[in-house]
């Protein structure tokens, strides 16, 4: 899956795997043995041979955290100009419920893949203008869960016990928003912003922990792409997912004239939330759509 969207991403942005620069492949779970090697052997399939490879453990936010990362290496190093972050997971070896929301508490488990290529190139027609994170490591985790051999309970049981905190969970949200806004120049109230897109997550997290985190302003603007896209939790994958979504033409929800800027939020277990501000260079005029 992950060499599949790899090159897939590359052919969009027209970028030739040679000239990759970093590669960044995020996992969230103990697929096998060789799970460490996984980077270095997407780069070598994909072709990227001149790429440093990053490997990036951190849950579900490991996405994001390739982000955040590419973004602030391309900040400090001017001659860093193309990345990929990719993202991939298999919950086959969990239980049929996996695909369900385990425990009744909003986390279907999706296998999936996602890249993007990020690039100094002004040919793109997003640009990202903030990403911002905020984490409070108070919950108790079980080793198991990292692992493919972990059982639905499992999760579900991770799930509720993010509930149980869910004070400091929104807490989280509400200042990785904050800073993302602030970086962007940005208020909450801004006209400009057109969408605020949740995480992929379930009805449970979502009302529990994340809506009631969001500014009164953004609210009417929260959409769930996840929902939208017939998709569930994509692991580490869906920020990625969000960004390739918002990249193609024909999406159903590009931004519009006036209303260039979507919020894009992500949240993971351990206790991360990240919230990016992207801009849409050439929004729909709505008088013409």
């Amino acid at each position: 899956m992950a060499q599949k969207v790899t090159g897939a991403a590359l052919d969009d942005a027209g970028l030739a795997a040679e000239e990759v620069q970093l590669l960044v492949l995020a996992l969230g779970f103990d697929n096998g043995e060789e799970w460490r090697l996984a980077p270095f052997h997407l780069a070598r399939a994909c072709g990227a041979v001149r790429a440093t490879v990053l490997g990036v453990q951190q849950m579900s936010s490991g996405g994001a955290a390739g982000i955040d990362h590419v973004v602030a290496r391309m900040q400090a190093d001017p001659a860093l100009d193309h990345a990929v972050v990719v993202a991939a997971d298999s919950f086959a070896n969990l239980p049929d419920d996996h695909w369900s929301s385990p425990g009744g508490q909003g986390v279907a488990l999706e296998d999936g893949a996602a890249a993007v290529v990020l690039s100094r190139s002004p040919a793109g027609r997003l640009r990202i203008r903030s990403v911002a994170s905020c984490g409070a490591p108070v919950v108790p985790l079980s080793a198991t869960l990292t692992s493919a051999r972990a059982g639905g309970s499992v999760v579900g049981e991770t799930v509720r016990r993010h509930l149980d905190h869910r004070r400091e969970l929104r807490r989280t949200v509400m200042v990785a928003i904050e800073h993302a806004l602030h970086d962007a120049g940005l208020a909450a109230d801004d006209p400009s912003i057109g969408a605020l897109w949740l995480p992929r997550l379930g009805e449970s997290v979502l009302r529990g922990a994340v809506l009631p985190s969001l500014p009164v302003s953004l609210r009417p603007k929260a959409c769930a792409l996840g929902q939208d896209t017939g998709t569930g939790h994509l692991g580490p994958g869906d920020l990625l997912a969000d960004l390739a979504a918002l990249h193609k033409a024909d999406f159903p929800h590009r931004p519009r004239a006036g209303a260039p800027y979507s919020l894009l939020l992500s949240l993971g277990t351990g206790m991360t939330a990240t919230c990016m501000v992207v801009q849409d260079t050439s929004p729909l005029d709505a008088a013409a759509s």
